[in-house]
C-alpha cells in the first residue's frame, strides 16, 4: 500500500509523462509543418531566381557584333555556346585558326579587310553569367565593303541553366528580328 506522499508523488509523474508525451507529438507536427515551409519557400526562390539570356547584335558594315547577355534575376550557368553559318556548326578545336579566323574564314570575309581589335568566344563550358552581365560572342571591326546579308547567315545556340539545375536552350537566326523565347530543354 501506498502513503499517500507516495500517491501523489506518483500522480504528479505520471501527469508529467502524459505532458512530456503531448508536448513531443506538437514537436513532431511543428517539425513537419516547418519542413512543408521550408519546402514551400524553395520552391519559390527557385522560381522567381532564374536567368533569361538574350541575344543582341550590331552590324554597319564596319563592325559586326553579337552579344549575350543575361537579363534575368539568376544567375545563368552557361553549358555551352554554339554559333553556326549557314547550318554548318564552327569550331574552334582547329589549333591552326583562331575563333576570329573561324568566324571570317566561315563568313568568306577577307581578313585584309579587318581593322582594329576582333574577338569571337562560341564554345564554353560550364561558366557563370551574372544578372545583367554579358559575353561578346563576335565582336569584329571591317572596313566597311560588307553587307547585313552576312550577319543573316549566323545562327547562335546557348544551353544554359539556373543555379537550380532547370536547363534552358535559346536559339536564336541573327537575321531575324528576335529570337525565340528560351525553352526549357
Amino acid at each position: 500500500m501506498l502513503t499517500l506522499n507516495e500517491g501523489l508523488t506518483l500522480l504528479v509523474l505520471g501527469s508529467q509523462l502524459i505532458v512530456f508525451w503531448q508536448q513531443r507529438k506538437l514537436m513532431g507536427r511543428q517539425l513537419i509543418v516547418s519542413a512543408e515551409a521550408e519546402e514551400r519557400a524553395q520552391r519559390h526562390d527557385r522560381l522567381s531566381v532564374r536567368p533569361l539570356l538574350e541575344i543582341t547584335s550590331y552590324f554597319d558594315g564596319r563592325k559586326m557584333e553579337v552579344k549575350l547577355s543575361n537579363e534575368g534575376v539568376g544567375i545563368a550557368v552557361i553549358n555551352r555556346i554554339q554559333l553556326f553559318v549557314d547550318g554548318v556548326a564552327l569550331s574552334s578545336d582547329n589549333r591552326d585558326l583562331s575563333p576570329v579566323a573561324v568566324v571570317l574564314n566561315a563568313l568568306s570575309f577577307d581578313s585584309s579587310h579587318l581593322i582594329g581589335k576582333a574577338s569571337a568566344f562560341f564554345t564554353a563550358g560550364d561558366s557563370a553569367l551574372r544578372p545583367g552581365g554579358s559575353i561578346t560572342v563576335i565582336d569584329i571591326g571591317l572596313d566597311g565593303t560588307y553587307q547585313y546579308s552576312h550577319m543573316g547567315r549566323l545562327r547562335l545556340i546557348a544551353e544554359y541553366q539556373s543555379i537550380y539545375q532547370e536547363p534552358f536552350k535559346l536559339d536564336w537566326q541573327v537575321g531575324t528580328a528576335e529570337p525565340t523565347a528560351p525553352t526549357v530543354a
